[in-house]
């Protein structure tokens, strides 16, 4: 029989005060409806104060302490190690992953906007993508060889390729009474049929939209074709050169090597960690509804 499953995420992060944002997640599919909200430093990245509300759930037990453990996570810091701390903090049963994957999108807003001190800002042309890359790793060093714009040397190519810089100045830093900062919509979709099962998963945000979708065999789970498209980037002719490998997918098979196999086709330094990230969520969904 055929089974249809499908999730909504939708992230919002608005102004806390000078050096803080408060950061909501709304989950919601057919097995739960839950609203995370946290309070974090930034710059800092350490969570102040966090809480969450299961609206709604098909079994409403097994969330009942990881939720009531959310105010232990004031004072960890996001970053490395952050999501094996969180799981160690919150405990209870694997099967409400619900609140990790809260918790792990609300993290990944931290780096998508700044605080950056007004001067720094002042002779920053956000249309040229040179100096936006450059300004960039000045603030965020660590950004080095994450994925293709900020590839050691990918610079020198700039020209020749008609790179692009596709970005609000606000993303920086918030203008004077700014309350809302980013937000992020995803929609995850999983079509058991057959003898196929069909992944789907969009992305938008403020300098983001994307989609990728997966046809797995039924029996095997072997990728049997994928698709993907970069609609809005923020290096335009740059950051949608990974999409053009995904190809390199296909035969391959759902399992413990399929992430590294991800990793490694459309990730790294010559990579987007968006598009890995898209693959990566359908089909650890996959797996989370075919075992509730």
């Amino acid at each position: 029989m055929d089974q249809y499953f499908r999730r909504i995420m939708d992230t919002n992060v608005k102004t806390a005060g000078d050096e803080r944002v408060r950061i909501e997640c709304v989950i919601k599919d057919k097995f739960y409806d839950f609203i995370l909200e946290t309070l974090i430093t930034l710059p800092g990245d350490t969570i102040v104060q966090a809480c969450g509300e299961l609206k709604d759930a098909t079994r409403p037990e097994i969330c009942e302490t990881p939720i009531r453990n959310l105010t232990k996570l004031a004072g960890v810091m996001i970053g490395p190690g952050f999501v094996r701390k969180a799981k160690d903090i919150l405990g209870g049963d694997e099967e409400c992953a619900v609140i990790i994957d809260a918790l792990v999108e609300s993290a990944r807003m931290t780096k998508q906007i700044g605080n950056v001190p007004a001067e720094l800002l002042e002779d920053l042309d956000v249309s040229d993508p040179l100096r936006v890359r450059s300004f960039e790793l000045s603030v965020w060093p660590e950004f080095l060889n994450r994925c293709i714009p900020y590839q050691d040397g990918i610079e020198e190519t700039f020209d020749s390729r008609g790179v692009v810089s596709v970005i609000r100045r606000d993303i920086y830093r918030p203008k004077p009474g700014q309350i809302n900062r980013f937000r992020r919509d995803k929609i995850i979709e999983v079509h058991v049929l057959k003898d196929t099962i069909r992944l789907y998963e969009y992305m938008s945000d403020d300098i983001h939209e994307m989609a990728v979708e997966l046809f797995l065999d039924r029996e095997t789970r072997n990728v049997q074709e994928i698709r993907c498209k970069a609609l809005r980037v923020p290096y335009r002719n740059l950051c949608d050169l990974p999409f053009q490998r995904v190809k390199e997918l296909v035969g391959c098979q759902m399992g413990t090597d399929f992430k590294k196999q991800v990793h490694t086709t459309v990730g790294g330094s010559s990579g987007c960690i968006h598009l890995t990230d898209l693959i990566l969520e359908t089909t650890r969904y996959l797996d989370m509804v075919l075992n509730l």
